[in-house]
């Protein structure tokens, strides 16, 4: 009897947690950012993205200038929320724009 009443709050929690997050979402629309929280983020204020953990667990760090001055992070959760690897796609285009190159070009002939 006691071991119901435990699985049975346990499940009542799982089910609150669940549709509590289902409108929940992140998305990018028209270079800006919307997070699960309701904040916006311009796509130009994105600073860094951290991969270490995107392989192995589809989970990218993102760190933004949300005042000036003060950068701010986020997690972009593939698992989570469908369409994080298109946002982060978008979001290295805008940080390493392909025209864009910050090495002068060797010639074959030259020593670096």
């Amino acid at each position: 009897l006691i071991l119901g009443a435990v699985t049975l709050l346990a499940a009542a929690a799982v089910l609150l947690h669940f549709f509590r997050s289902l409108p929940q979402t992140t998305r990018l629309e028209n270079g800006i950012i919307t997070l699960p929280d309701g904040k916006t983020v311009e796509i130009s204020k994105v600073q860094a993205v951290s991969k270490k953990r995107w392989e192995n667990k589809g989970i990218a760090d993102l760190a933004y200038e949300s005042a000036p001055g003060k950068s701010t992070r986020f997690l972009l959760d593939d698992y989570k929320f469908i369409g994080a690897a298109q946002i982060l796609e978008e979001v290295e285009k805008h940080l390493n724009p392909p025209g864009d190159s910050q090495e002068e070009p060797v010639s074959p002939g030259e020593k670096v």
